[in-house]
């Protein structure tokens, strides 16, 4: 279809268009970026506040609503706050339910809801706020390897199956609604929040979801399901990869996942990751040497040889100051939320090492180790995991706050370095002193108020 006019633009955005029609807006909307901008520049003023929540401006806007940067003055952070029109009161109610829902999940994966409410006529979602890009921006800012956008899109699909586990279906998987960090955790968002209710699903003409990414039976009146969730993450993948060389069983993975039939898809959307996942290998034999067994009429020595089963993927505990991986590997925090380098004190995983980084693009990181390296591959060649993806930004002393109000200084082995807060931390009591004279119940709670340890105990 042509661009709306502004006035259809402004019917769309107060709820009048009927249901075909509005439709067909949203999807117009979804692909067009003059239509966006026209759109948020027909929104009506941000006004103060929503709730307790205040309003700093507009982050951006679609077809289902307008997402504000906004403060929470009761705790003392920043968040997305999402304002979404839905027409009717069951609607409204439906999509509070399942932002609900959302809230009581927590996971890596998945952007973090704190609250939900009603605001006028709309219902609002305060969620976590992403410095980051959507996938789509990331995977055209920079080239990445084949590998590495199935690894994205992996972490994507673990945050659709823990959502999947507590009874909600996303509904509209594709890029735009899969957002990388600078910390590199990818986190899927707009959970049920960008499709149509259950009852506009319902009605003739009106389709939930976006097209592009769409599955057959979504396309046919089918309400949402979690196989449908995987026909879309499929076929985001298959637009990523494009005819990149990827291993035959990772096409093929892809191919049954875009199954017209959803019973010829995989049984679950874990199986489709299972399959995309690294090929389970021997590369790990570990030999042990039992204790001595004594024995009548003498002394004997046992050997026991196990033979290990280890995917890339390793299961071994790591830290940055107790670090256990092998030479070959390096310690990652990747999959664990608001753990950036360890800050929160909770273990990493030992990840593979690259074997090699030649000819790969100059991309400047932050490591854990507070050294700025050339790009990610490099510094896990290096066998350190990264912070965020820019340089290292240094600050003065420990005790210093240059580093805003999501960082902290902390002394790593490259220097001062602002490190990312941790969002969350274990009722641990382990006091320690921090740079500010304060005394906290562990290390991860000094962090988390933004400053280093001084010396373990009291102040």
């Amino acid at each position: 279809m042509s661009c709306p006019t502004e006035t259809e633009l402004l019917d769309f955005i107060e709820g009048v268009t009927d249901p075909p029609r509005r439709t067909r807006v949203h999807d117009h909307v979804d692909r067009c970026a003059l239509c966006r901008r026209t759109l948020a520049a027909a929104v009506p003023a941000a006004p103060g506040s929503i709730g307790r929540y205040q309003i700093l401006g507009i982050l951006g806007s679609g077809g289902m609503g307008v997402v504000y940067d906004a403060y929470d003055p009761d705790l003392d952070r920043r968040v997305a706050l999402k304002l979404v029109r839905a027409p009717g009161d069951h609607a409204s109610a439906r999509l509070a339910d399942e932002a609900r829902a959302m809230a009581r999940l927590a996971h890596p994966n998945v952007v973090a809801v704190y609250d939900v409410g009603v605001f006028d006529d709309a219902v609002f979602v305060a969620m976590e706020r992403i410095e980051g890009h959507a996938l789509g921006d990331w995977l055209a800012s920079a080239e990445h390897t084949p590998a590495a956008i199935v690894d994205a899109f992996v972490a994507a699909g673990r945050g659709l199956v823990a959502a999947h586990a507590v009874g909600v279906v996303h509904g509209d998987v594709k890029p735009d609604n899969i957002l990388v960090g600078v910390d590199g955790r990818v986190r899927v968002t707009d959970f049920g929040l960008a499709r149509r209710s259950e009852s506009d699903a319902s009605r003739p003409g009106v389709l939930a979801g976006t097209p592009r990414y769409m599955a057959p039976e979504l396309a046919a009146g089918a309400a949402p399901t979690a196989a449908a969730d995987q026909y879309s993450l499929a076929l985001a993948l298959q637009e990523a990869v494009g005819g990149a060389r990827v291993e035959p069983r990772v096409r093929a993975a892809i191919a049954r996942g875009l199954s017209h039939d959803p019973r010829d898809r995989f049984a679950t959307l874990a199986e489709l990751l299972a399959a995309l996942g690294p090929r389970q290998t021997h590369r790990r034999r570990a030999v042990a040497l039992a204790a001595a067994a004594v024995v009548v009429f003498g002394v004997g020595v046992a050997l026991a040889v196990r033979a290990g089963h280890s995917d890339e993927r390793s299961a071994v505990a790591c830290s940055i100051t107790e670090p256990t991986c092998s030479v070959d590997e390096f310690c990652s925090f990747m999959d664990t939320a608001g753990n950036v380098c360890g800050v929160a004190e909770q273990p990493g995983h030992c990840l593979p090492r690259p074997a090699t980084c030649r000819d790969m693009p100059t991309k400047p990181v932050c490591g854990c180790d507070g050294t700025t390296y050339a790009n990610t591959c490099e510094a896990r060649l290096a066998r350190v995991g990264v912070a965020y993806q820019t340089p290292c930004q240094t600050c003065g002393r420990p005790h210093d706050e240059p580093c805003g109000a999501h960082r902290f200084c902390q002394l790593a082995p490259g220097g001062a370095t602002c490190m990312w807060r941790p969002s969350h931390c274990d009722p641990i009591a382990a006091p320690v002193c921090g740079t500010d004279g304060t005394t906290y119940p562990n290390r991860c709670e000094a962090r988390r108020a933004g400053f280093d340890v001084h010396h373990p105990g009291a102040c």
